[in-house]
């Protein structure tokens, strides 16, 4: 009995004791300042521990990114002589081409047309003799810069007067570079238009006598059975100088040859791909009839 009173009366010393300290712990935990040291603790901590997050993920992604770059084959290259110097056919492709990482090389202004004034073709190859074609992916080649002066110039019966030797330095190019490159070759050539060269006065004269003469010839072809176009042919015939006449008629029988040299390269393997293309939509015309001939 003793000893159970004395168990009793220490427990009711215990909670007397527990009952006073109390207060006093929870005035210690309530205490402002200690809060804010705590808060200011716990930031700090989570200060180190987010920028040790973010270095150890900036370098994982260092690290990977080197993995990759080195997995990754060097970026495409591209040889260019454009259809002409104006910025659409120079500056665009290389804007569109490097959207994709495609290198693109072209040769300088010096060596283009510039607008009335033609490309020369000794110029152009012998940059091209220059490059290492054997270092870029693709050589795209527009016959109109690289032999007849450009698109504009291409137009104009001046520039098929020594086609034969044009295209002929052509062939030894391609021979050349056969030897010493296998990279992928195209060729691309616009046939002229149906209306003569605006910069041609004597043919300008009969911008359109001459295409009317054209597309009547292209139908009689088509139908040489119809009187009544022979008719209007000899008409037309006889208000055109017959040296207007037959210069404007070299022009498309030259673009002719051109193309079908440009089949045989292929044909032979000396040329990879050839594009040869129409510069208006008319329906008849001597540039219709040599593209379709082909």
């Amino acid at each position: 009995m003793r000893s159970l009173k004395r168990k009793v009366a220490s427990n009711l010393h215990d909670m007397d004791a527990f009952s006073d300290e109390a207060p006093h712990e929870e005035e210690r935990l309530l205490d402002p300042q200690r809060l804010r040291r705590r808060f200011r603790l716990r930031r700090r901590l989570l200060t180190v521990y987010s920028f040790a997050f973010l270095l150890a993920a900036a370098v994982f992604l260092w690290f990977w990114a080197g993995h990759l770059s080195a997995r990754q084959p060097p970026s495409p290259a591209v040889i260019l002589v454009p259809l002409d110097s104006r910025p659409v056919n120079t500056d665009l492709p290389r804007q569109l081409a490097a959207i994709a990482d495609i290198r693109v090389t072209i040769p300088g202004q010096e060596l283009l047309d510039q607008f009335l004034t033609p490309s020369r073709p000794e110029a152009l190859f012998s940059w091209l003799a220059d490059q290492n074609e054997s270092g870029f992916d693709v050589s795209i080649l527009h016959i109109n810069e690289l032999l007849y002066g450009s698109l504009l110039h291409s137009r104009e019966s001046s520039q098929y007067v020594n086609a034969r030797e044009k295209l002929q330095s052509m062939h030894d190019y391609l021979l050349r570079r056969s030897r010493v490159s296998e990279n992928t070759l195209v060729l691309v050539y616009i046939i002229p238009r149906l209306l003569p060269s605006q910069y041609d006065d004597d043919m300008w004269a009969y911008e359109v006598e001459l295409p009317a003469l054209s597309q009547l010839k292209h139908r009689y072809a088509l139908d040489p059975g119809d009187v009544a176009l022979a008719g209007e042919i000899r008409a037309l015939e006889g208000r055109i100088p017959r040296e207007i006449w037959q210069r404007y008629e070299m022009v498309y029988r030259e673009a002719y040859n051109t193309g079908q040299r440009m089949l045989d390269w292929l044909e032979r393997g000396l040329v990879d791909e050839i594009v040869i293309g129409l510069d208006d939509s008319a329906e008849f015309g001597f540039d219709v009839k040599a593209f379709f001939d082909f």
